[in-house]
């Protein structure tokens, strides 16, 4: 821990009981247990975890890494320990120059004209997920709601079946939920790659007027020639797995508060300011990817703690997000915050390209199920903890809810 400006000595940038902390070996919530006592007692410290790395928890030293990508490269891979993937997500894992060529691709998809364009379909297709289950009285709100409606809205951005989204995101959680775990995340990684190229195949012998088939067969401004087989997997995992899982677990969050609370139910319902209001406080709050990690380029100091050349260092989005010097009752999940600047989806050139459909897609799912099923209630009044997937994503696993049958 940093007092005086001088870099602290090894023993003193680790915190008791969490010298080899990785969130693949605990739970969401006693990882935020852990981040508290991190940013109190060391804001950098360090772990023995997957090779070691150092560990940023307050606001302002992640938005100051965020930004700052010539001292912290995200090319070497942004998850700990390193995946299949490592270095190969376009835009996110590439800095200048060739992360403008890979971001401005994904803003074909990605932009304001699109984004409004998907909205009707968005509201549609919660409405016929809500279809599948109104005449029941009962649901589980993220088996059959929050984890359908975001693989669906990706697939009709890409131009992939939609009738096939299920399928594709069921593989894509099973690669998701191996990382750290070697043989199997090879195996999964190679059924998501057989998948994924078999979609290229067909667009190459079939192309349409669809983003997949532009990706398959088109050359790259900025590349200057088609994305390899590599690439090409790479960008359907940053549609299917980064893409959709903090749509996921944003909307099951905000379902998990707002449904004991029918004031805000209301609110929600009718104001979109309400609206907005619970959508951030949810990506805030519980942070969906609590942290990417960053490699040093060279040698550096964060707080007074040296952090060598070629150190992984973890962005902790989700220890930012709790900060006491920026949120006011951080860990308390509240409407009423003036301002929301949370990082959940990152900071600087690497800020998620897909933060406008992400909220999209949760304001179009938000405001149907509010609508359709008025008195929609959570079997549970105590809001569930979410697991780790893989140990990077945090999701709530189950959410039940009852509600009055309607045909």
């Amino acid at each position: 821990m940093q007092t005086d400006g001088a870099s602290t000595t090894p023993d003193r940038e680790t915190v008791p009981g969490l010298e080899a902390f990785s969130t693949h070996e605990t739970s969401p919530g006693a990882a935020y247990a852990a981040y508290e006592r991190m940013r109190d007692q060391c804001p950098v410290s360090q772990s023995t975890a997957h090779g070691g790395y150092h560990i940023l928890t307050r606001y302002d030293d992640v938005r100051a890494a965020a930004r700052d990508w010539e001292k912290f490269s995200s090319a070497q891979g942004v998850n700990l320990p390193r995946t299949p993937l490592a270095g190969q997500l376009p835009a996110l894992e590439h800095d200048p120059p060739t992360h403008r060529a890979w971001r401005e691709l994904f803003q074909r998809v990605l932009n304001p004209k699109t984004i409004n364009r998907l909205q009707p379909r968005a509201e549609a297709f919660a409405g016929e997920l809500i279809d599948g289950f109104i005449g029941a009285g009962v649901c589980d709100l993220t088996v059959q709601y929050t984890e359908q409606l975001p693989p669906m809205v990706v697939s009709e951005a890409v131009g992939f079946d939609v009738d096939r989204a299920h399928e594709m995101r069921e593989i894509s959680m099973a690669l998701a939920s191996s990382v750290g775990e070697e043989e199997e995340e090879a195996a999964q990684f190679g059924k998501f790659a057989s998948f994924v190229l078999s979609e290229r195949r067909t667009r190459e012998e079939r192309p349409g007027e669809d983003f997949l088939s532009f990706l398959a067969n088109e050359e790259i401004e900025g590349l200057g020639r088609v994305v390899t087989d590599q690439e090409f997997i790479g960008c359907m995992a940053g549609f299917f797995i980064a893409g959709h899982e903090t749509t996921t677990a944003a909307l099951s969050t905000a379902l998990a508060y707002a449904l004991p609370r029918s004031d805000w139910v209301d609110g929600a319902r009718r104001d979109p300011k309400v609206m907005s209001s619970l959508i951030e406080e949810a990506l805030r709050y519980s942070c969906p990817f609590h942290s990417f990690h960053r490699t040093a380029t060279g040698d550096v100091e964060v707080r007074g703690v040296a952090i060598p050349e070629g150190g992984d260092v973890m962005l902790n989005w989700a220890a930012a997000n709790r900060d006491p010097e920026v949120f006011d009752e951080p860990n308390e999940f509240r409407l009423d915050r003036a301002q929301n600047h949370h990082v959940t989806f990152g900071f600087g050139i690497h800020a998620c390209v897909g933060a406008a459909l992400s909220r999209m897609e949760m304001r179009a799912a938000l405001r149907v199920l509010f609508e359709r099923i008025p008195d929609i209630q959570l079997v549970s009044e105590t809001p569930p903890n979410p697991d780790f997937c893989g140990g990077i994503v945090a999701l709530i696993p189950s959410l039940p809810a009852t509600f009055s049958p309607r045909p």
